[in-house]
């Protein structure tokens, strides 16, 4: 922020532009980052899901999880929650497949209910 080449004060007008404009300045955090949890079972294809944590898992109660090694048994206690979701499946569309799903939107594919109409 200083010397030769710096524009002096730079660093205190930036900060004073992102309150303005009410942006505030994040750096990247690993701990905070999604989990993405892969199970593979090998009758059935890899199923995905991606985690969003959860805070206030200790808020009002405390949680723990007790394991047995042998004899004792190991505490140990649960400081943040995650809830798991599944990978979205679907295709993503480009626009020109999107426009053409959009026109056969009222398409009938059955053709027995086609014939009924035609009949009537």
């Amino acid at each position: 922020d200083y010397g030769e080449g710096s524009e002096y004060g730079k660093a205190l007008r930036e900060e004073a532009r992102r309150k303005k404009y009410g942006r505030q300045f994040q750096t990247y955090q690993h701990d905070n980052q999604p989990w993405v949890l892969s199970i593979t079972d090998p009758s059935t294809k890899e199923r995905r899901f991606r985690s969003i944590r959860e805070g206030g898992a200790g808020e009002h109660a405390d949680y723990w999880v007790f394991l047995k090694s042998g004899e004792e048994f190991h505490a140990y206690k649960v400081d943040e929650w995650y809830q798991f979701m599944p990978f979205s499946t679907h295709r993503t569309l480009d626009i020109d497949q999107a426009e053409e799903r959009f026109r056969e939107r009222n398409r009938v594919m059955n053709q027995f209910a086609l014939k009924a109409q035609i009949q009537q």
